[in-house]
């Protein structure tokens, strides 16, 4: 391809999200811009919903179109392709598949993995399975170090093709002509990467690839009550987390994004929204919740520390390991850093 059809044909793409004619959008590995496309296939099934039921035929060969289409994505066979409720799961059902043996053993970087491929591993120690763990070398997964540990008992090796932070690429065509070389299945995390970087599994020596929405949970002490979503008031001058204010029974309450504190991808709020009502230590918050599940009773050991899940985001207070996955919970009381409480506060004053 010349430079000038190059350039035709990335302009032809950023057509195609209407996002792009308002900004240059970055934040691809948090959630993605939908494109036109993507949207009138969403109109298309919900009209046929509204209009005439549900046709199970046509959506089984709309799975089957899907299933090939990711699967020439990656270069690999439709009957490889599988699908599951999220990473989480797909991780589980890997680790869960082997007939694990003492003296077996994974590799993996724990600490530039994000811990749904972490968890599924260290479950796995009961059967006699040995988890063995590298460093991070200057924030990147160091492929000889890996090497390095593998040895006759080595069945698994597992890695990200984008670590989920700080961002950094791993040589995934080095380490997998490795594994090749010596028998070793590997499996990649390519969450980060699939979409966006050109991934051909067959070309990496890739032999089980996952790719991927976030749960997130608050104590049920701190919640009042879940409230159908209602006109939000703009605050000037609110913190950017602070999507504007509404009136509950006379008091002034701030509504909070959990997407703009987590600097994810930015979302129209929609009707059939919630708002989560709840007490944090200085105030009363409501929560925008894009759907609420319920209540979950959890014994205190299901919740763990973030470790690096959660470097330098203060609010996020431990994960709750689920069937369905991990669950960020929120510390209402450290949702705003005092410059933020201090600004929240003046704009409230002038409202």
């Amino acid at each position: 391809m010349s430079k000038p059809q190059e350039l035709e044909a990335i302009r032809a793409a950023r057509a195609n999200y209407p996002a792009l004619e308002r900004w240059t959008y970055l934040d691809v590995a948090g959630r993605g811009v939908l494109s036109r496309a993507v949207r009138a296939a969403l109109d298309a099934h919900l009209d046929e919903r509204m209009m005439n039921g549900a046709d199970k035929e046509r959506f089984f060969e709309l799975i089957e179109r899907t299933r090939a289409g990711f699967a020439q994505l990656i270069g690999a066979e439709p009957d490889e392709i599988a699908f599951t409720k999220n990473i989480s799961e797909g991780l589980n059902m890997i680790a869960t598949a082997f007939n694990w043996h003492r003296g077996d053993n994974v590799i993996l970087c724990p600490e530039l993995e994000h811990p749904n491929n972490i968890y599924p591993w260290l479950n796995m120690r009961r059967y006699g399975l040995e988890v063995r763990a590298v460093a991070p070398r200057d924030g990147h997964i160091p492929v000889d170090e890996i090497a390095a540990k593998l040895d006759s008992g080595t069945r698994v090796v597992t890695v990200s093709t984008v670590t989920f932070a700080p961002g950094f690429r791993t040589d995934v065509d080095a380490l997998g002509a490795i594994c090749r070389e010596r028998g070793v299945l590997l499996l990649v995390d390519a969450a980060q990467s699939v979409g966006k970087i050109p991934t051909r599994v067959e070309d990496l020596g890739v032999d089980l690839l996952t790719v991927a929405g976030q749960t997130y949970a608050l104590h049920l002490a701190a919640v009042e009550r879940v409230l159908r979503m209602v006109a939000v008031t703009p605050l000037p001058g609110a913190p950017d987390a602070v999507e504007g204010v509404i009136n509950i029974q006379g008091e002034v309450v701030p509504v909070v994004s959990i997407r703009r504190r987590l600097g994810l991808a930015p979302r129209a709020v929609e009707a059939a929204d919630s708002l989560l009502v709840a007490r944090a230590r200085t105030r009363r918050l409501a929560i925008i919740a894009e759907s609420v599940l319920g209540v979950v009773e959890c014994p205190a050991d299901a919740v763990a520390s973030t470790g690096d899940l959660a470097r330098g985001i203060q609010h996020i207070e431990g994960v709750l390991k689920t069937s369905d996955g991990l669950v960020l919970i929120h510390d209402l009381d450290r949702f705003f850093s005092a410059e933020e409480e201090r600004s929240l506060d003046l704009a409230l004053e002038k409202s």
